[in-house]
């Protein structure tokens, strides 16, 4: 069988074997914007697009496990970092941020990050007891250090 994919259709096409049906399928797809799964049109199962990673600017290889079914692209883990921000408040919100009442401080700071309301651009970290914690729950060597930027 010929793979068509990218270099027959171009940028913006992507082909995948599907692991589950075996059919070679052809899809206008971007992976930065999409990521690399997609869903089979022919038996609806997940469609894993594991040439790409090889395409990707990262270049990360591809890892995929049919049997525990991960992948390096699809796990997500949650790593703790402080974020220095400028908010975008109103009057009112300045007034309950600034003033005396904590409660009322508290719930205005967690709605405003919520509705997207701030810009990174501050001393930013990540501590390296947060470094040393990570690499105890997911198995890994990271260097346990200070990591600190200026966004």
């Amino acid at each position: 069988m010929v793979k068509m994919g990218r270099d027959f259709f171009g940028p913006g096409f992507v082909t995948e074997l599907c692991q589950h049906c075996g059919h070679e399928i052809t899809l206008l797809w971007d992976t930065t914007i999409l990521g690399f799964e997609a869903v089979c049109p022919v038996c609806g199962s997940r469609l894993m697009l594991c040439d790409e990673c090889r395409h990707a600017a990262e270049n990360w290889p591809c890892d995929y496990n049919r049997e525990t079914n991960s992948c390096c692209r699809r796990e997500r883990r949650r790593l703790w970092m402080r974020l220095g921000v400028s908010l975008a408040v109103s009057r009112y919100e300045e007034a309950a941020i600034l003033g005396d009442d904590s409660e009322l401080a508290e719930k205005t700071l967690r709605k405003l990050p919520a509705e997207g309301r701030f810009t990174p651009d501050g001393d930013s970290d990540i501590p390296g007891g947060v470094v040393l914690a990570f690499n105890k729950e997911h198995g890994t060597g990271y260097s346990v250090r200070d990591i600190s930027l200026d966004v």
